[in-house]
């Protein structure tokens, strides 16, 4: 497992193990090929200067780059709605913009998710 009960990366050979998967994900397959990436001076990346420069990032930036990559590893479905749903999704947006406060925020709603698990 790579996070702790923390939130924060577990052991520095699981926190490079981490990003040597997410630096796989972006990069090409052979360390020391460039990554197209431009460095600060203006030249090429390889893969171990990538996952080096990811590594100096902080935690959070880390994290959402993590959840960017695998977000973008799992195929989207197409998802084809029925009249009848678009019409439910119609009536839905068509009620809320006629009175925006009578509805919920994400936090609101978020919160009351959570408190459920």
């Amino acid at each position: 497992m790579l996070l702790s009960s923390a939130g924060d990366f577990g052991h520095t050979a699981d926190r490079n193990f981490g990003c040597a998967i997410l630096v796989q994900a972006i990069v090409p397959h052979q360390t020391n090929e460039p990554t197209g990436e431009r460095s600060e001076q203006g030249t090429e990346m390889t893969r171990t200067e990538l996952q080096e420069e990811l590594m100096e990032l902080p935690l959070e930036e880390r994290l959402e780059i993590a959840q960017t990559l695998w977000d973008s590893a799992v195929p989207q479905p197409e998802i084809e709605l029925t009249d009848e749903q678009k019409a439910l999704l119609e009536k839905r947006r068509a009620a809320f913009l006629a009175d925006p406060e009578a509805c919920d925020s994400w936090e609101d709603v978020k919160a009351r998710i959570i408190a459920k698990l």
